[in-house]
């Protein structure tokens, strides 16, 4: 988990995280997009399988209180999923309804159908990737959202920021996890 001081592979969580390149946007009122990407060195398929565990998410992902499938037809999923943080002495908590719908190995999509937001859809992107002579992939992670108004914007845009991080190398690290597994 995120708490150890060193990944699965024995790189410290500092050098793990420090991988993860962010990009935010302020868009028109309080929406905003952001964007996130890490290098596994793992191939695309194992990747896709941990993305895809979404009943097994909330084990591995900070903050992720549940995540359970509602629906599931083909390459569509319904997904509920509840998340928390705790600020100073107040906890953040949302909850979201979304549908996904996967184009294997290469997306996934989701938009939200019901929840805490007045908007949130996204993708998580893959892409085979050779990063110094060792072939993995490239997990890109990207979010339009737009808070309600009980929710300060700035709160959010701020949580985001340092949690999408987290969310990235945990799934770097539950990768890597169920590689040695196999192994």
């Amino acid at each position: 988990m995120l708490a150890e001081s060193l990944g699965s592979d024995g790189l410290p969580l500092t050098d793990l995280l420090s991988q993860v390149a962010i990009r935010t946007e302020a868009l028109e009122g309080r929406r905003r997009r952001l964007e996130a990407e890490i290098w596994i060195p793992c191939g695309v398929d194992r990747v896709w399988e941990v993305l895809t565990d979404y009943e097994g998410l909330a084990t591995f992902i900070p903050n992720l209180t549940s995540s359970r499938i509602l629906e599931q037809e083909g390459d569509r999923v319904r997904l509920e999923q509840v998340g928390a943080e705790r600020f100073w002495k107040l906890t953040f908590s949302a909850k979201v309804v979304l549908d996904m719908v996967t184009d294997r190995p290469q997306a996934i999509h989701f938009t939200m159908v019901q929840g805490d937001f007045k908007e949130m859809a996204g993708s998580w992107l893959l892409a085979p990737q050779v990063q110094e002579g060792q072939a993995g992939t490239r997990l890109s992670y990207h979010l339009t959202i737009h808070p309600k108004r009980t929710m300060p914007v700035k709160l959010v845009e701020c949580h985001l920021s340092v949690g999408l991080p987290r969310n990235l190398v945990a799934i770097y690290q539950e990768v890597m996890r169920r590689k040695a597994e196999l192994a």
